[in-house]
């Protein structure tokens, strides 16, 4: 194709998906995997020189004070209540039993682990509770999210 002498002519603009590089005969399947990289290496550059968050790393989704208390409990629901006998616990009742256990211990455990239940608080009863609800803790002190945690837990620890 050519074109007479003073015809004007233009570039045709690249297509939304134009990879610089990848010919005329490559397949269509080719070309969208190349410009799926060409866009995670602009995501991957965007990232490095945008400005990094500053203030303190945010907390984790279970890693709040009612989440530790709540799991500290259902752990020891699980190693020594029969499940039988779990469906009448109340949190109260329980909390009188953690920090019977965290007294006896107290030499032994790890400066953050002794506040977990401190003696006098009254919102431990709701933080509890509210640790329950978030970590998903049936009225049998049964939880999917926790036994999910136990066992990643216990992969970073050995």
């Amino acid at each position: 194709m050519a074109l007479n002498e003073g015809e004007e002519w233009e570039w045709e603009p690249p297509s939304e998906d134009f990879v610089a590089g990848m010919g005329t005969g490559a397949t269509k399947e080719a070309t969208r995997w190349a410009y799926k990289g060409y866009l995670l290496e602009h995501a991957h550059a965007f990232r490095a020189i945008s400005p990094q968050k500053t203030g303190r790393p945010r907390k984790g989704q279970y890693e709040d004070i009612d989440c530790r208390r709540a799991f500290a409990t259902w752990h020891f629901v699980q190693s020594n209540i029969p499940e039988e006998l779990r469906a009448g616990l109340t949190n109260r009742n329980l909390i009188g039993t953690m920090q019977s256990i965290q007294n006896a211990l107290e030499q032994h455990m790890l400066e953050h682990d002794r506040k977990l239940f401190p003696i006098g608080e009254a919102a431990i009863e709701s933080s509890i509770s509210r640790g329950k609800s978030k970590l998903e803790i049936s009225a049998g002190w049964n939880s999917k999210v926790c036994e999910k945690l136990m066992s990643t837990l216990s992969q970073t620890t050995s």
